[in-house]
């Protein structure tokens, strides 16, 4: 998603955020690959479906290093590497500067390899004059999307980058794609020296790998319908996940393995939005939600009276439920956050005064709260369930 539309977004209750994005007041349609990513004219090899019992996660342990942070939302705005979070923060000039918060939630810094630098021009390393697309962390190294113009009917050639983790370096690592007029790039996630991301053509949608070492891309699902989509990518063992819809109201959760492969469908109906810990995910069916174990894929009901628009967040400890999506529909007038222990126990609530805050979980000590102001405020998870939210101004304007 584009960093200068978060701004839009949380001003405007008229803008759906599970599928749209504004850029410069412009409604746009994700764009379809070209022949380094998708040809019309050649069919993919579409990947096979699988039986549960056949399936094979590889090693789960979570590595900071080189899997998808879970913990954040599926507009990948943020990533975390073992030693804090990169995101990037308009300034402003409207200028993105590529930032960096410590795991404790204490220091707020641009990424700036320079002495004295301000960070307000094209000079220093932390600033970004091109069209920012989403932010991922890898092997030491900080990535993204750059969109650049190419005149040519208002195509965009979308490439990713790698920066070095003081920005003193970036590198072209290759062309995703060029794209058709009005374009607006895929969402996209690099977990274990794969890049994942998603593209539209007509009514098609897409889940595209690569591998970073450049090798050719790889469709591992789609699918057709003017209201079809695929979101919500998230890493889990040596594949990932990912919530699908296809000509229905309901979305399934699907599982990709690369040690076979193969796809298996873990979850026949959901929202949109589910959370993922070390050994189940947690969903929203109807007004009730599931905690489902990847072990024996049994599931159990652990809450209930919840709407299933629910968007849900996890740092593998507890779940976070959070009603933006009511707010956004008018259901809701107040943002609240709810907080449920994996067991489906209510701990705490948050509510915001601030109904379109940016509220990020993190994997850290602390939950990253960016409101409309752009101040950011930490709140130290230790505090959940004493009643106390003493939030902490670490960055205003």
């Amino acid at each position: 998603m584009f960093k200068t539309i978060r701004d839009n977004f949380q001003n405007s209750i008229c803008l759906d955020r599970i599928k749209y994005v504004i850029f410069i007041g412009l409604i746009l349609v994700l764009c379809f690959i070209n022949a380094c990513g998708y040809n019309k004219d050649k069919p993919d090899e579409k990947k096979k479906f699988a039986t549960l019992e056949q399936i094979e996660f590889g090693n789960i342990e979570y590595n900071p290093d080189t899997d998808i942070d879970n913990s954040y939302r599926y507009l990948n705005d943020y990533c975390a590497s073992s030693e804090g979070c990169y995101f990037f923060k308009m300034n402003l000039n409207l200028k993105d500067i590529l930032t960096f918060v410590d795991n404790h939630g204490k220091n707020i810094v641009p990424v700036c390899s320079k002495a004295d630098c301000l960070h307000d021009s094209k000079d220093c390393d932390a600033v970004f004059d091109e069209f920012v697309l989403g932010i991922g962390w890898y092997d030491g190294s900080i990535y993204t999307i750059l969109a650049e113009q190419t005149y040519d009917e208002g195509r965009f050639a979308f490439f990713l980058y790698k920066i070095s983790d003081n920005g003193s370096s970036r590198e072209k690592v290759f062309e995703l794609y060029l794209s058709d007029p009005d374009p607006v790039a895929p969402f996209f996630y690099i977990h274990r020296g794969y890049i994942y991301y998603t593209v539209v053509s007509g009514e098609r949608t897409l889940l595209y790998k690569r591998s970073l070492k450049g090798d050719a891309p790889e469709l591992v699902y789609e699918v057709n319908g003017i209201s079809s989509d695929l979101i919500n990518i998230k890493g889990y063992g040596d594949g990932v996940l990912f919530a699908c819809m296809q000509e229905d109201t309901h979305y399934k959760i699907i599982y990709y393995s690369i040690k076979n492969d193969s796809l298996y469908e873990l979850v026949s109906k959901t929202g949109f939005s589910y959370a993922i810990s070390e050994d189940s995910i947690a969903y929203i069916d109807g007004s009730s939600m599931y905690k489902m174990s990847l072990s024996d894929f049994n599931k159990a009901v652990i809450a209930e009276n919840l709407n299933e628009s629910l968007e849900i967040m996890s740092d593998g400890k507890k779940i976070y439920v959070d009603n933006l999506s009511m707010v956004n529909s008018g259901k809701n007038k107040t943002r609240k956050i709810d907080i449920y222990s994996f067991e489906g126990k209510l701990e705490d609530s948050i509510t915001l005064d601030d109904v379109y805050a940016e509220f990020e979980v993190g994997n850290g000590d602390y939950i990253l709260i960016e409101f409309s102001d752009r101040s950011i405020k930490t709140l130290d998870k230790s505090q959940i369930g004493t009643g106390n939210h003493d939030m902490k101004v670490i960055y205003s304007e």
